[in-house]
Order: C-alpha cells, then structure tokens, then sequence
C-alpha cells in the first residue's frame, strides 16, 4: 500500500524552481504524493500529483488568521492521513510540527531554508522566543531536520529544539548543468541578483558601485530582481530608483526571467547579503563560472571559498568590499583562475548528487 506523502510551500513559484525535483525522488520510491502550496500549476498535473490549494502566507498574520489556518491545515491534514510530513521554510515547519504531534502517526520532516528576517533582527526578540517555544514544544524525535548549512544545524541543536541524530545537511538546491570554460574577455558588468530588501545589502552594492565609479573604472553595475512588498526589509521603488538615478552605469532590471543571460554577460557577481541559507542564485551564478565577491555569512561560505572561487568578507565593510572587488577586476589571472573554480565548486550541487541525499533521507522513512 501507497504511503501519503505531504509536501507544504508557502511560495508556490520557490518551490517550483528550488524543489521540484522532490517531487520525482518521491514518485520514484511510489509515494501517493499531495502538494499544498498557494498556487496550482501544470508542472503538477504533469507530474500526476494531487494539488490542493492551501495559503499561509510568507510574512506573520493576525493572531486569529494564523488559529484559522492552522485549524484548516488540521482537516486537511485529517482528511489526508498523510504518513509525511514535508515542510518548506520556517512558518510551515511550525503548521506541521503541531498538527503532526496531535496526529500522533505523522513523521515530519522539517527543511529549514534559512533563519531569515526574523532570526537575524534584534527587534524581533519576541518573536524569535515564541518560534523557538513552539519548535520545543511540539518536537518529536521521529521528526527529521534538513539543513542548508552548519550554522543552522547548530543553532538548532544548540537550543535543543533537535539532536544530532535527527539533523541531515543539505548545501542548497541542485544544477542540471555546469558551463565549462567561461570566457571573460570585454565583459564589464558587475551584478547583484536578488530582491531589493534592505538585508539583501542592496545599499551596499549601490554604496560599493559608486565608489568604483568614483574611481574611474570602466564598469556597469546591474541589480537584477524585484521589489518584495510583503518583506519588512523591502526597499521602496521610488527610494531605489532616487538612489541610482544621477548615475548612468548603474541600473535596476527588475525582475528577468533568463538569469543564465545575464550570468554570462557579467564578469564577477557582488553578493553582499547580511544572511542566508543557501542562496540558489550563488549556486546558478558559479555553475556559469562567475567569480563571486560576499559577505562572510553562513549561507555563502557553503558556495565561496575564500580566495579559491571568489572572496568573503566582513559584513557591512563597504571598504574591505569595494577594495576587494577592484583587487579582483584588476588581475585578469586571478578572474579566470575563479571562473574556472567556481565550476569545480558547483560540481556537488549537481541534480544527480542531491536526489542521491534526498533518495537515501525518504528511503529511511
């Protein structure tokens, strides 16, 4: 008999570019797979898995609109007898772990994505205590955690909310393809990628491109993503355009949908994030070869190694970041030694080597 397998997103559009590939891994092994996420689409149909429409949100709600989904997750739940539980990001995992410890036969697994906004704002104290009461509450050692980097397994299992034993690490999402030999005479642009939030250094990057301009390099400078409203760190589209608009070699995209263009048009990626999991976007940006220049956090240090396919730096050190970046676009021998060791980089974060963890994680279920 089939096992239920249930696989919770709030961020249909995510799920489907980080984590589709769960989704197979699980066919394979003959699960009855159900998907609750808030978006349908035909990737699901395709795929013969059965959609339910299901929408938590990806920011906090009023005290009342999370009991009533919570509740409505509960009959879900209970209508389904799902045997797994599979959540995506931090507020899920929290609808899960509940439901499934009052379901009693439910195993969770829990994939923290990273701490995010709330884990890494002093102002959000409270909240951090309450998130971390319910993870405590409401543990079971059935349950597994998938991490996307050690500092996070460690934070977890430093405030008991998880043991080792329990704990899996899962260095990002995959790449189907590596590009092998990138050519990076002529090219001038430096990039970020990203949505434009405050925590995302996107000043930074402005800070950092102004000063290189200052100096007279000839370079253009490209922020690549969009505005990201329901984010407390979104930048405002009217402050984003005023901070750029007297400067001519630097320009906001927006959103672009061929990433892979835009990567092979650039010479190095500028990544000054204050906290990640495992950005996907570095792991796309080095299977095309990039040089990548980041702040010294967690979730870069599983993708940049210092000095060996780009550099890490102090966060928030605009200096140690503009200087950095200028010693890299001054030593052509220096930008193809890390071009061609970003691919190596990029090897373990192939399609085939991550279903291979993810096949052994569902096998032991």
């Amino acid at each position: 008999m089939k096992k239920n397998f249930v696989i919770i997103s709030n961020d249909t559009k995510q799920f489907l570019s980080h984590r589709i590939h769960l989704i197979k891994i699980l066919k394979n092994l003959n699960f009855n797979v159900f998907i609750l996420c808030p978006k349908n689409d035909k990737v699901f149909e395709k795929l013969n898995v059965n959609f339910i429409n299901f929408d938590i949100g990806r920011k906090k709600k009023f005290f009342l609109f999370e009991i009533f989904s919570l509740i409505k997750f509960f009959f879900i739940l209970k209508n389904l007898k799902p045997d797994v539980i599979q959540s995506i990001a931090i507020k899920p995992s929290l609808y899960s772990l509940v439901c499934g410890k009052i379901l009693n036969n439910t195993k969770c697994i829990i994939n923290i994505t990273g701490l995010g906004y709330i884990f890494n704002n002093k102002n959000s104290f409270l909240l951090q205590k309450i998130i971390t009461g319910i993870f405590k509450t409401f543990k079971q050692e059935k349950n597994v955690f998938i991490f996307q980097n050690k500092f996070e397994k460690n934070f977890f299992i430093k405030n008991r909310i998880c043991k080792e034993f329990q704990s899996k690490l899962v260095e990002g999402s995959p790449i189907k393809k590596i590009l092998k030999k990138r050519n990076i005479d002529k090219k001038k642009n430096i990039i970020c990628v990203s949505r434009m939030l405050y925590d995302k250094g996107i000043i930074d990057f402005i800070d950092c491109s102004k000063r290189i301009i200052d100096k007279n390099y000839d370079f253009n400078f490209f922020l690549i993503g969009s505005i990201d409203e329901e984010n407390k760190s979104s930048i405002k589209k009217n402050h984003l355009t005023k901070l750029i608009e007297n400067n001519k070699k630097i320009k906001w995209l927006g959103y672009q949908q061929n990433l892979e263009k835009i990567f092979d048009e650039a010479i190095v990626m500028c990544f000054p994030s204050y906290h990640e999991g495992s950005p996907r976007v570095l792991i796309e940006a080095i299977s095309r070869g990039l040089p990548i220049i980041a702040y010294n956090i967690p979730g870069c240090r599983t993708i940049v190694k210092n000095n060996f396919n780009g550099y890490l730096v102090k966060k928030k050190n605009i200096n140690l970041l503009t200087s950095r970046l200028v010693k890299l676009l001054e030593n052509k021998k220096k930008l193809k030694r890390f071009s061609l060791n970003s691919n190596l980089m990029a090897n373990k974060f192939l399609l085939t080597n991550m279903n291979t963890i993810y096949k052994n994680i569902y096998k032991k279920i």
